[in-house]
């Protein structure tokens, strides 16, 4: 007799079994306090599972106090991260408008002026790469060690494992490239439009250094956000791996801002694809962005993933997703003779 969504008075909420009292929460915020209640009415009844009762407590907790905490610890890093980048684009911008001078960047020849930018951003490379290889292995060690610290795992603190730093420093390549392509395309567009605009040397050059100021403000913020939040997960995600967890779930944050409603609950085998029903995309974990799934689907995600423990006596469906109302019951054990 598993956990099971219900209605009462037009609002959703949570119960055990059929028969349960429907403990109720507002459409688009957090659902974590009525499954809980509703799981704690299933301990009562002698019905519900200590492991059912811990995953659902310790989601309640993660959504809470642990998140309220991982926030804070992220914002900081994510502030460090911006300051970082922000020294690497000044850097840029001063070589840009040097190739600007010299005549390097030429509109009338958009080949050339195209390299002379990517040359630019070329010059910072390793900064840029430094960068985002230091502050992805910190923010996915900060995503092992919480995701240690809040489920139990069992594993020890502190140092990556080989394997797990390999595919943070992979994840940390493909973000900096995807970066510089963006902030290269960026310069570009601006340079032909002022060119297009038959803008004077000294209105192009102030187009660029709007353009740097702005690359400087919100979109620098956006990378940190994403970019750390991602590599936390991807910690997060690591660490249930290394712990032989069996089944991980996706939470979102229950707020009004939330994008993706229908992914909240939704549970895979630990190294399946979490998966849109509607729009198909798909992620390892919250903020992945080596599945495929399209950018505005991972920029800025603010979800995270939880272990979920099978409660006893059921099972998991044929599916390569499903919910929690999916579950089925466990075939009785064969005897033994």
């Amino acid at each position: 007799m598993p956990l099971q969504r219900c209605t009462s008075n037009t609002r959703p909420g949570w119960r055990w079994g059929a028969t349960g009292k429907c403990y109720t929460y507002t459409a688009g915020s957090s659902d974590a306090e009525a499954k809980r209640r509703a799981v704690l009415q299933g301990v009562a009844m002698g019905e519900s599972s200590a492991t059912t009762n811990a995953v659902i407590a310790a989601e309640y907790f993660i959504q809470e106090a642990s998140r309220r905490y991982a926030k804070k610890a992220e914002a900081a890093m994510q502030k460090e991260f911006v300051r970082h980048l922000t020294k690497v684009l000044n850097a840029v911008d001063a070589d840009v408008a040097k190739a600007l001078r010299s005549g390097a960047i030429d509109m009338n020849d958009i080949r050339r002026s195209d390299q002379a930018v990517r040359n630019a951003f070329g010059l910072s490379k390793a900064e840029f790469n430094r960068a985002y290889r230091n502050f992805t292995l910190k923010a996915g060690s900060m995503g092992r060690d919480a995701a240690i610290r809040d489920f139990k795992l069992g594993l020890d603190f502190g140092d990556l494992n080989p394997h797990t730093q390999g595919l943070l420093e992979k994840h940390a390549i493909k973000a900096c490239e995807r970066t510089m392509e963006r902030m290269t395309g960026n310069v570009m567009s601006t340079l032909k439009t002022s060119y297009d605009n038959g803008d004077s040397y000294y209105m192009m050059r102030s187009a660029i250094s709007q353009d740097f100021t702005n690359m400087k403000g919100y979109e620098l913020d956006r990378i940190a956000r994403t970019e750390t939040h991602s590599a936390t997960q991807q910690g997060n995600n690591l660490a249930c791996g290394e712990a032989g967890v069996e089944y991980t779930q996706w939470i979102t944050t229950g707020d009004t801002r939330v994008r993706h409603p229908e992914m909240h609950g939704q549970i895979v085998r630990q190294e399946g694809l979490f998966t849109h029903p509607i729009e198909g995309w798909t992620m390892l974990y919250p903020g992945d962005d080596s599945s495929g799934a399209d950018p505005d689907a991972f920029i800025n995600c603010r979800c995270f993933q939880v272990p979920f423990w099978m409660p006893a006596g059921m099972t998991a469906p044929n599916m390569p997703y499903f919910y929690e109302e999916d579950l089925v019951e466990a075939p009785p054990p064969t005897s033994q003779h």
